[in-house]
């Protein structure tokens, strides 16, 4: 597992999240775990697009609902890993229509934020 490779890839694509300034023996066995894992994600750019595509544009991992962000071991963690991977924490943007803007009401945002942040609390 290219470690390094990968939290280099995690701090050019998101320089908003926390920074990695140590990588211990558990952080490194989680990382490779999720890597060997499914034979997909055995490819850098299997990760770029997964930071891209799944972390990125999400409000909530990326502090734009509160203070908290999220750190790559944050992410890595098993039960976290699968419910970023599934695009709990990315809005449907697709049930919107072709132009893409969501037009949430305040009571969906309400309950949105509410679920981010019983989630942020488990």
């Amino acid at each position: 597992c290219p470690h390094k490779e990968i939290i280099d890839l995690y701090h050019e694509v998101l320089p908003e999240l926390p920074k990695i300034r140590t990588w211990p023996e558990h952080r490194k066995k989680a990382l490779k775990t999720r890597w060997n894992e499914d034979s997909s994600r055995q490819s850098l750019d299997w990760w770029r697009d997964f930071f891209l595509e799944k972390v990125k544009p999400s409000d909530f991992l990326c502090g734009r609902v509160n203070e908290w962000t999220a750190s790559l071991d944050w992410i890595i963690l098993p039960r976290n890993f699968a419910k970023v991977l599934d695009g709990f924490y990315v809005r449907d943007v697709k049930k919107n229509g072709a132009n893409g803007h969501h037009t949430e009401t305040e009571a969906e945002r309400e309950a949105r934020l509410e679920r981010y942040r019983s989630y942020a609390n488990a």
